[in-house]
């Protein structure tokens, strides 16, 4: 009896040594992790007047102020709550901003195999974001299949 509860006490403590072993090799790994530089290989945006990082750069750079008035696409948006007056309730009295060069409805849902139904239901923010994401995609060379 006494052999039998030794072998098992012997084949216990390697089970718990070797998971001792597993779980510190688990924390290294998890620590180098932790210090492993970090490389963007791939951006992409919308901000103002920019369609890309180097074109913000650019206004970024040459101290270019990227407030315009609303391209005529937006008037039909902005007309029903824009007045001059600002002490109007439920309107607006301002009509510049950083606006896209791009309209929201330019969206080409077939490329994403969207329906042109769907794509009308998606938000308009939802479509540039995934518009950006693949253009962010394709500079890091990670183009989807």
């Amino acid at each position: 009896m006494s052999t039998n509860n030794e072998q098992r006490y012997v084949q216990l403590m390697k089970v718990a040594s070797q998971k001792i072993a597993d779980l510190q090799a688990e924390i290294e790994r998890l620590k180098q992790k932790e210090r492993e530089p970090i490389a963007i290989v791939g951006m992409g945006c919308r901000l103002g007047p920019a369609d890309n990082p180097e074109e913000f750069w650019d206004l970024l750079a040459n101290g270019v102020d990227a407030i315009r008035e609303a391209p005529k696409g937006h008037h039909a948006y902005l007309d029903p709550y824009y007045d001059p007056e600002s002490s109007l309730p439920g309107k607006i009295y301002i009509n510049r901003a950083a606006f896209l060069n791009q309209s929201p409805a330019d969206f080409d849902a077939s490329f994403f195999g969207i329906s042109p139904q769907e794509a009308a239901s998606l938000d308009p923010q939802h479509r540039l974001l995934m518009e950006v994401a693949w253009e962010a995609l394709e500079r890091a060379s990670l183009v989807p299949e």
